[in-house]
C-alpha cells in the first residue's frame, strides 16, 4: 500500500470512530430513534465528533513529529490504530438488550456507559502504547505524595460530614456504631438500637482499641475522620510497591492516584462508619510487607485486619498458603493457615454465641440471613448475572481485571474476602454502593500492579511491531487510572447516589431540624427516623421509629420523639421506607404523647405531655 493511500485509510479511521462515538452519544442522551427524527441536529453532532477526533489525531500526531523527527505519516498509521477503540461503540444497539432490574434506575444507562468505558480507557492504552516519545520517570517526591493523601482525606471527610450534617447519615450503621462507641467508652457493650450487643452479631475488637478516642471526641464524626483517614492511609503502600517494582515513578505515581478514584473506596468512605473500611490501610501494608518479606510486619497488619471484623481473620490462610508455596515458608505458612481457621472459628463459634446468649437477638436479626442456606444455593448464587455483575463493576474499577488476572497470586491473597462477597444471601449489582466490596478491592489494586510487572516482562517477547517498548509501565499505568477515573465519573456515588448540593446544613430544614434536637435531654430516652437518629445516638436509649412502633417490648416507649414530617419520608438515599405516614400518624395520635415544639415539618413528642 502506498504511503497516500495508507494516509487516507488512516484519517478514514479516525473519522469512522469519530462518526461512531456521534451516533452512540446521541442514543445515550435522547435515543437513536429521537435522533434521527432531526437530522440536522444529528448531523452537527456526528460532524462535531469527527472533528474533535481529527483535531486530536493531529495534534498528538505533529508533537510526535517534533519530538522524535520520525515522519508524519508513519505516526499518522500508528496513531490511527488507537482510534480502532472506538468501533466497539458501534455495538450500542446490543446495550438494550442488557436487562437491567427495574429497582436499580440510577442503573439503567451503566451497559451503554460501560462501552463508553472500554473505548475510552483502550484508547488511552494504545495511543501511549503506540506513542513514539519516551514517557519519561522523574522522581516523585514523597512530599507529593503525602500531600495528595491528605488533599484526599480533606475532600472525604468534608463531603461525609457534610452528608451527615445533611440528614442524609442513618442508624444503620453511623447511628449504631456511635452508640456502641458510646457505650464502650461507659463501659457497656448493650446497644438499644440493636436490642443486644453488637458482639452477638460481629467480632470487631478493633473499635476497644479505639475507645480512648471517645474519652475525648465523642461523636459520629470522629467515625467519619477515622474512616476517611484509613482509606488515604491505604494509598501509601501501593505508591512505595509501585515506585519499587515498576522503576518508573510517573507510572506509580498514575497508579497511586487511580487509587483516590476507586468507586469502592468512596461508597464506604460516603456511607457512614463500618469496621471493615478500617482493615483497608491494614491489609495495603500487610501485602506490602509481604512482598517485601518482612514477615513480622505483616502478621502485626494481618492481626490489626483481624481485629476489624470476624471474617478477616480467615485471611491468614490465603497468606499461608502464598508463603507456604511461593516463598517456601513451609512451617510458618502452614501455622499462619492453622492460627487463621482457628481464629475465625472462635470469632464465629466461641464469642458470638456467648453474648448470644448474653444478649438474644431481639429486633432485627430475625428477618435476614446474611448467607445462603445450602452449598448448592451458594454455588448457584455465584453463577448468577447478580453476581457476575457485581464482580465485573469491581473489577473494572482499577484495569479491568486484566491487569489484576495477570497479578493472580496477590489476587488469590483475597479469596476468602471474595467467596464471602459473592456468598452473601442477595447480593446483587446494586451492592456495588454499598461496603460489602471495600476489603475486596484491596487486592485487586495490588495484583493490578503486579500484572503491570508482570506484562512488561511478557509484551516485548511477543516482539509486537508497532509497541514501544519503553511506555509499556506507563501506558499499562495511566490505562488503570483512566479506568478508575472513568468508573468514578460512570458510577461513582456521585454518578449513581448522591447530589453534592443535597449536602446543605444551612438550609432552613436541617436548621430546624437541629433546633428540635438540641431540645431532647442527652440521658433522655429517644426514638427517631433512621436517618435522624446518628445525630441521637451517642446515649444509652436510642431508637428507630420503625421498632418503636413495631417492637414496643423490646424498646419500650422513650420520653421523647422526633419526627420529621417533611418530604424525607419518601426519601430512598435516607432509607425512608423503613417507616410509612401511617405510622408517623399512629405515633402523633398516640394519647402517651404530647407535642411539645414546632420548627417547621419537624416535631417533638414528650410522653406525658398535654396531648
Amino acid at each position: 500500500m502506498g504511503m497516500k493511500q495508507s494516509s487516507m485509510l488512516s484519517g478514514l479511521v479516525v473519522i469512522v470512530a469519530g462518526i461512531l462515538t456521534g451516533l452512540f452519544s446521541l442514543n445515550l442522551v435522547v435515543g437513536i430513534g429521537n435522533a434521527m427524527n432531526n437530522v440536522g441536529l444529528s448531523l452537527l453532532v456526528v460532524c462535531l465528533f469527527v472533528a474533535l477526533f481529527l483535531g486530536v489525531w493531529h495534534g498528538i500526531c505533529s508533537f510526535v513529529v517534533k519530538r522524535s523527527k520520525i515522519a508524519l505519516d508513519v505516526v499518522r498509521k500508528k496513531q490511527s490504530i488507537a482510534f480502532l477503540s472506538f468501533f466497539v461503540l458501534g455495538l450500542f444497539p446490543v446495550t438494550s438488550f442488557v436487562a437491567i432490574p427495574s429497582n436499580f434506575a440510577s442503573f439503567s444507562s451503566l451497559p451503554s456507559l460501560l462501552l463508553l468505558m472500554v473505548a475510552l480507557s483502550l484508547y488511552v492504552l494504545l495511543a501511549l502504547l503506540l506513542l513514539d516519545v519516551e514517557i519519561k520517570s522523574k522522581k516523585i517526591p514523597m512530599k507529593f505524595v503525602y500531600c495528595a493523601a491528605a488533599l484526599f482525606f480533606v475532600v472525604v471527610t468534608l463531603l461525609a460530614s457534610l452528608k451527615h450534617h445533611s440528614f442524609y447519615s442513618t442508624a444503620f450503621d453511623l447511628g449504631l456504631y456511635n452508640q456502641v462507641m458510646h457505650g464502650y467508652a461507659q463501659g457497656s457493650v448493650f446497644s438499644s438500637i440493636l436490642s443486644f450487643s453488637i458482639l452477638a452479631d460481629h467480632v470487631q475488637p478493633i473499635l476497644f482499641l479505639l475507645t480512648p478516642v471517645y474519652w475525648l471526641f465523642s461523636s459520629p464524626l470522629t467515625l467519619i475522620v477515622i474512616q476517611s483517614l484509613a482509606i488515604a492511609i491505604g494509598s501509601i503502600p501501593l505508591f512505595l510497591l509501585g515506585r519499587k517494582y515498576l522503576k518508573h515513578e510517573i507510572a506509580a505515581f498514575a497508579l497511586f492516584v487511580g487509587y483516590f478514584f476507586v468507586p469502592a473506596l468512596w461508597y464506604p468512605a460516603l456511607f457512614d462508619f463500618h469496621p471493615l473500611t478500617l482493615a483497608v490501610p491494614f491489609l495495603m501494608y500487610a501485602v506490602y510487607f509481604l512482598v517485601e518479606k518482612r514477615y513480622g510486619l505483616m502478621v502485626l497488619f494481618l492481626v490489626l485486619a483481624g481485629l476489624c471484623k470476624e471474617n478477616l481473620a480467615l485471611l491468614l490462610v490465603p497468606f499461608g498458603i502464598y508463603l507456604f508455596l511461593k516463598d517456601k515458608k513451609r512451617v510458618f505458612g502452614a501455622v499462619l493457615a492453622v492460627i487463621g481457621a482457628v481464629w475465625l472459628y472462635v470469632n464465629l463459634e466461641v464469642v458470638i454465641p456467648y453474648f448470644i446468649e448474653r444478649f438474644p437477638r431481639g429486633i432485627s436479626f430475625d428477618v435476614f440471613n446474611y448467607y445462603n442456606d445450602t452449598p448448592l444455593d451458594t454455588i448457584k448464587h455465584l453463577f448468577s448475572v447478580d453476581t457476575i455483575g457485581l464482580l465485573g463493576l469491581l473489577f473494572m474499577e482499577y484495569g479491568f481485571g486484566v491487569l489484576s488476572l495477570f497479578g493472580l497470586p496477590i489476587l488469590l491473597l483475597g479469596t476468602t474476602e471474595f467467596g464471602i462477597l459473592v456468598a452473601r444471601q442477595g447480593s446483587s449489582l446494586a451492592d456495588i454502593v454499598y461496603h460489602h466490596q471495600v476489603s475486596s478491592i484491596v487486592f485487586v489494586i495490588l495484583s493490578a500492579l503486579f500484572g503491570i510487572v508482570v506484562l512488561n516482562k511478557w509484551l516485548p517477547k511477543l516482539k509486537l511491531k508497532y509497541v514501544v517498548r519503553k511506555n509499556i509501565v506507563p501506558a499499562l499505568a495511566f490505562f488503570a487510572l483512566a479506568t478508575s477515573v472513568l468508573s468514578f465519573s460512570f458510577y461513582g456515588p456521585f454518578a449513581l447516589l448522591y447530589d453534592v448540593s443535597d449536602f446543605n446544613p444551612s438550609s432552613p430544614y436541617v436548621e430546624n431540624g437541629m433546633s428540635i434536637i438540641s431540645l431532647v435531654p442527652e440521658d433522655a430516652s429517644v426514638a427517631a427516623a433512621n436517618w435522624v437518629i446518628p445525630h441521637l445516638s451517642g446515649r444509652e436509649h436510642a431508637y428507630r421509629l420503625k421498632d418503636v412502633v413495631n417492637r414496643p417490648e423490646f424498646t419500650g416507649f422513650p420520653e421523647y420523639i422526633v419526627l420529621d414530617l417533611g418530604e424525607a419520608v419518601e426519601d430512598a438515599k435516607r432509607s425512608a421506607n423503613l417507616i410509612s405516614r401511617e405510622q408517623y400518624s399512629f405515633l402523633v395520635s398516640s394519647e402517651r404523647y404530647g407535642v411539645v415544639a414546632v420548627e417547621g415539618n419537624w416535631v417533638l413528642l414528650e410522653q406525658g405531655a398535654d396531648h
